[in-house]
């Protein structure tokens, strides 16, 4: 956040009222600036990675597969099921995102909030990207439906002007099989893939909802509300809480759920979101046990950190009692040493027996492979 300053008036005025005006302009746009200066730069966090953050901790979840047309992409372990980008969690609004995406899985901090989406022989894999956004999707509305579709690579963002269109329409552009339909009833459920309609019937639906928008810019900050909050709430007959989101300055912190408010309302939502420096992406050219089970721990670690913050800080404005603050803290303590435990007893024994590399040796590791894909 920027200083800001108070401007006191020390003595007359040079110039007399005539330079009131150009004063207050002045004034009008510093201010202007530094608030575009501050949106810009809300959505990252202090903290900076590389695509090698993005390597080492979706490993333990996928496998990395080379592609001829995207380049290195990241595979989820359940492509084969019946995985779908967005249907892993529950849309909520917030104040400076728009419509943010709550992932209940393990990658969606990432998967799903930067980068795009794209089939590979048939199974979806994950294009790293450098930008930020609550959700990098295309909206459908209309005929008692509402849909999303993750962005496909050749959706391009623009500062300054949102997607891309030259090269890319959202009509047509977005595999059917790709969107996700549910009823303007069930939006705000707390698990999309548990309300989420049939392919069948997300054919008819499409036909009956027009795109109704993707992400944008505006001044300088990527948002997503192409549905907007006033429409849900009216399509949903439901209030939609305005949420804010909170900066975590690791990925383990972010799943430490704040407290709800006062008056009962929803607490923040903790997210990560740092910025990613740009560059080509080459993952090592081995991948082993050790460091896949070294990133699980890290995030573990990051996760039972932030708790023990977050414990102290809601202790301290309690008011309660040095006797009941030891006792939250000692089960805090037994908890995560039992989570240590069961994570060692699981990871620790095989963690330094080395994993074949696909790309060498041609044979596919049963598990969190580096794959060459001719697609």
């Amino acid at each position: 956040q920027s200083d800001r300053k108070t401007l006191h008036q020390t003595g007359p005025i040079l110039g007399g009222p005539a330079i009131l005006p150009h004063l207050l302009l002045g004034v009008a746009l510093l201010f202007a600036i530094c608030s575009t200066f501050n949106t810009v730069h809300a959505q990252a966090d202090s903290a900076e990675i590389d695509n090698g953050f993005f390597y080492d901790r979706l490993s333990p979840h996928g496998d990395w597969v080379n592609t001829t047309e995207h380049g290195w992409t990241w595979q989820p372990s359940d492509a084969d099921g019946e995985f779908r980008p967005y249907t892993q969690g529950s849309w909520a609004y917030t104040e400076d995102s728009g419509w943010y995406w709550q992932s209940t899985s393990e990658h969606g901090w990432a998967t799903e909030h930067y980068g795009r989406w794209t089939k590979v022989d048939s199974k979806w894999n994950w294009v790293p990207g450098n930008e930020w956004s609550g959700g990098w999707v295309t909206w459908r509305n209309g005929g008692g439906h509402v849909g999303w579709a993750p962005l496909p690579p050749r959706a391009k963002w623009e500062a300054g002007s949102g997607i891309g269109t030259k090269d890319f329409n959202h009509d047509t552009d977005i595999a059917k099989d790709s969107w996700v339909f549910v009823k303007h009833s069930s939006f705000t459920s707390a698990n999309v893939k548990d309300v989420m309609i049939t392919d069948s019937e997300a054919t008819v639906a499409m036909r009956q909802a027009p795109v109704a928008g993707s992400v944008t810019d505006s001044r300088g900050k990527i948002v997503n509300q192409a549905i907007t909050r006033d429409a849900a709430t009216k399509f949903t007959g439901q209030t939609i809480e305005t949420r804010k989101l909170r900066n975590s300055d690791t990925l383990g912190g972010m799943s430490v759920k704040s407290e709800k408010g006062k008056n009962g309302e929803s607490g923040d939502i903790r997210v990560f979101r740092p910025s990613v420096k740009k560059g080509d992406f080459t993952p090592p050219a081995k991948s082993d046990r050790q460091r896949i089970s070294d990133a699980s721990r890290k995030t573990m670690q990051e996760r039972h950190d932030a708790e023990g913050k977050d414990l102290d800080e809601r202790n301290k404005n309690s008011g309660r009692d040095d006797a009941q603050r030891t006792t939250d803290r000692d089960a805090m303590d037994k908890r995560h040493k039992q989570e240590n435990d069961d994570f060692e007893k699981k990871n620790g024994k095989d963690s330094d027996t080395p994993r074949k590399d696909s790309d060498k040796d041609g044979e596919k590791p049963t598990r969190n492979p580096v794959k060459d894909s001719g697609k």
